[in-house]
């Protein structure tokens, strides 16, 4: 029984031993996705024009589609909703941005 024990012991310490030494020295391969400082800015503006024009939406799911210093196209999904609105948003001398017009694809 003592032998059987000692067995299962060393096989214990040598997996992890191997697995031990096979993750020594390699780095954590870490996936961030780029940051776009404009998607909340975008989001509280799609949000904001909805709320505004009582529709009772909100944006749920948002893609920019494009975004250059003065105006940005953004594809989002809107609750209640399967199809996909697009938004074209304008910045002010301010810097707020604001929706000009939309439209259902």
């Amino acid at each position: 029984m003592r032998n059987k024990y000692s067995k299962l012991t060393s096989m214990a310490l040598a997996a992890t031993m191997i697995i031990f030494i096979s993750g020594c020295g390699k780095k954590a391969v870490e996936t961030v996705p780029a940051a776009n400082n404009n998607t909340v800015a975008f989001q509280q503006a799609v949000d904001s024009y909805l709320q505004t024009k009582s529709y009772g939406l909100k944006a749920v799911k948002m893609d920019i589609v494009k975004d250059d210093n003065a105006q940005a196209l953004v594809s989002c999904v809107i609750t209640n909703s399967s199809r996909k609105w697009e938004f074209t948003l304008k910045k002010d001398n301010t810097g707020t941005w604001t929706v000009t017009t939309f439209e259902q694809k």
